[in-house]
């Protein structure tokens, strides 16, 4: 499980593992929309380019999503993820209630489209649960 490192800096790291079809994203505090889209999108491009099928989402310290990057999930990301044959997304959410729920909407929204979503609080966990897919 060698990664190719796509973006590592103060905000953020992203992450591609060839071998496991897999984007993972680590947010390292809240972000600002244009950090937040500059992670996420680039994951996109990988997505695309490489047919990823697994995505795994670290939003620990990222505690809650504000309305357009609530939105960009359900309007943009998803669909990418489904026409490029994504089948799996695990969600490691924050410890605070308030940025629980206002991630954990998404799973339903995203099974409705055919991708499984499992949320989690740990994120060996949801590696592991991503290795097993």
């Amino acid at each position: 499980m060698i990664p190719l490192t796509i973006i590592d800096n103060q905000y953020a790291t992203l992450r591609y593992y060839p071998d496991m079809e897999m984007i993972h994203h680590s947010f390292h505090r809240d972000v600002s929309d244009d950090e937040f889209y500059t992670v996420v999108d680039a994951g996109v491009t990988f997505l695309v380019e490489h047919g990823v099928n697994k995505w795994l989402s670290d939003n620990r310290y990222h505690s809650a999503l504000d309305q357009t990057e609530a939105e960009y999930p359900i309007t943009e990301w998803v669909l990418h993820a489904r026409q490029t044959g994504g089948k799996f997304w695990a969600l490691v959410v924050p410890p605070s209630a308030i940025g629980r729920m206002s991630q954990i909407e998404f799973t339903s929204v995203y099974a409705r489209q055919g991708l499984r979503a499992k949320v989690f609080i740990d994120p060996n966990a949801a590696m592991e649960w991503l290795l097993i897919q």
